[in-house]
Parts: C-alpha cells; structure tokens; sequence
C-alpha cells in the first residue's frame, strides 16, 4: 500500500495512520523546504515507525513556493503515478478532495472532510471518521464503504452515492432525512436499499428525521 500525505506540522495526524495503515510506501507532499525543516520532520517520523517495530519507504515531493497555487501542487502531484497510490491522507483542518473527472477513480481516504467525485463509477472507501462532511459521488454509479471507524454521516450530506457498505467490526450510524428508512431481510439488524451490510454482529443504527 502506497500512502499519500500532507507533511504538516501535526505530528499525530501524520503518525497514526502509519502505525494503523502500514504502508509500505508512504510520499510526503510538501510545500518548498530550503532550510530542511519538513525533511527533518519526516525523519523522525520514520525513527519513531522504526521504534514501534514497523518500516516503510519514505519519499518527499515538493512544491516549487512556500505558498504554492493549485497549479502548483497539481504539477507537483503529475510526478506520482495515480494507480500505485490506493490511501491519501489529507491530515488536519478542513479538506477537500476531488477525483479525477475522467475516472473510474477507486481511493481510501482519511482526514478528508469533503470529497466530489467525477464523471465515472468511484469507489470512495472512509478510514477515518468525518466530521464536517459533505460527499457528491458526481455521476456514474458510485459507491461508499464505512470502513476502519464508527461512521455518524446524514444521508442529506451523501449524494451521487448509489451504493452504501457497511464494513464490520465498528458501530455505525445512518440518519434519514425527510423519510422512514425500508427494511429488507438480510443484515444484522436489516438494511436499506442501496445499503449492504457486512458481516458482523455491530448494531447499525438507522433513524430519520
């Protein structure tokens, strides 16, 4: 597994998706570094992954400016090849991640607040728990897997999403909007159309409001 990271100045956003994760590779994205700061934050980054008995490869890229534009980062992010990068972790504050409008575009992601897909079938799979979120699958026949965290998501924010999997091993919670959810034979504790169940014996809450 290839993860992608913003090399930022919080150090547990950067480090326990590491031990969690273990990655194999991890890149570090990182505005222009002429003192060596970010590259010495990186550095003990991977003697404290070393410490806790794990190991992976560690790349840093980096953006021409201090304060680089979107084009910049874009041009920055061509040098990675896209299909060997299958786990983007945007770290703190309030992010946005948009796919690739020719897709299909299959991603994990973690620390990403808010995410729009583009014009194909996505596969958009949640490692970590949102907060402030907002997800449009955009077009296509999209789907989105609760995975690695007890998910609390208002179906109102989810939309261009055509299909819901519900991994085991966490609590989630699913809040309707505007109408009673329809129960169907088959999950744990039933499920929605468009909504799959894993196999587990967690409760998944279902409400409407």
């Amino acid at each position: 597994m290839t993860l992608l990271q913003i090399a930022g100045g919080q150090t547990w956003p950067n480090f326990l998706p590491l031990l969690g994760y273990q990655p194999s590779k991890v890149v570090f994205l990182t505005s222009a570094d002429p003192d060596g700061k970010f590259a010495a934050d990186i550095d003990h980054l991977r003697a404290a992954l070393r410490h806790a008995g794990q190991n992976a490869d560690f790349v840093q890229i980096f953006t021409l400016g201090a304060q680089p534009t979107l084009v910049e980062c874009r041009w920055t992010l061509e040098n990675l090849a896209p299909a060997d990068t299958s786990l983007i972790n945007l770290t703190g504050g309030t992010d946005k991640l948009s796919l690739a409008s020719d897709g299909p575009n299959s991603v994990t992601v973690t620390n990403v607040e808010n995410i729009v897909g583009g014009s194909q079938d996505d596969v958009i799979t949640l490692g970590s728990a949102l907060t402030t979120n907002t997800i449009n699958g955009g077009a296509g026949t999209d789907s989105l897997t609760l995975f690695a965290a007890a998910h609390t998501i208002t179906l109102t924010n989810i939309t261009g999403i055509e299909t819901i999997n519900i991994q085991a091993g966490f609590n989630d919670s699913l809040t309707l909007v505007n109408g009673m959810p329809t129960f169907e034979a088959g999950g744990p504790t039933g499920a929605l159309p468009g909504v799959v169940v894993g196999p587990s014996a967690e409760p998944v809450r279902l409400a409407a409001e």
